[in-house]
């Protein structure tokens, strides 16, 4: 009885990850294995399903804009992003592309003394942002960054919006000043 639960919560546990819009890898992977065990775990790698993007976006610029990103809010170290199922080739479902993101090394809890720095992230900052990419923003941060312990101080993300009513999409992280290594979040 108990090996049964314990199955139906890890298979409930991946799928939760699954209609996110992200998998579970690394140390996930083997905590959600053994769901006895404490979730922790190093990440070091996430595939992140973005679904039915305003516009389509060339694998490079989704390699770029999330990749500034993530640098933006201190993942620097060894950081690549991958982006698939974007050309142009595949019409309407190009707005419906796939990124994979690897760490260097796992991302792990930073040594931090001090208050750390406080960055925006919207139309402009990173510069590859235009104000035409808040959906994309509002789908990173739910489906990549919300899996990053980042320390977000506010976010407004009211995408569906018509442009002319819609306040400046943006999101506030404080990160830390010693170190580009971030905590993932344990569930």
């Amino acid at each position: 009885m108990v090996k049964r639960e314990a199955r139906s919560r890890c298979v409930v546990a991946g799928s939760v990850a699954v209609f996110l819009g992200a998998s579970l890898s690394g140390g996930e992977q083997a905590a959600a294995a053994s769901p006895g065990a404490p979730q922790v775990g190093a990440l070091t790698s996430i595939r992140v399903q973005l679904e039915n993007l305003p516009k389509r976006y060339s694998c490079a610029d989704l390699t770029t804009i999330t990749t500034q990103v993530l640098e933006a809010v201190g993942i620097k170290s060894g950081l690549r992003v991958g982006a698939r199922r974007c050309e142009r080739a595949l019409g309407s479902n190009a707005k419906s592309p796939v990124l994979n993101v690897t760490f260097g090394k796992a991302v792990t809890q930073p040594i931090v003394t001090g208050a750390g720095i406080r960055v925006k992230i919207g139309a402009g900052a990173p510069p590859v942002l235009k104000e035409s990419d808040c959906e994309l923003l509002r789908q990173l941060y739910f489906r990549l960054l919300s899996r990053l312990d980042l320390d977000v101080r506010e976010y407004s993300l009211a995408c569906m919006l018509p442009p002319h009513a819609r306040p400046s999409f943006h999101i506030t992280v404080e990160k830390p000043k010693t170190s580009d290594v971030l905590t993932t979040q344990s569930k």
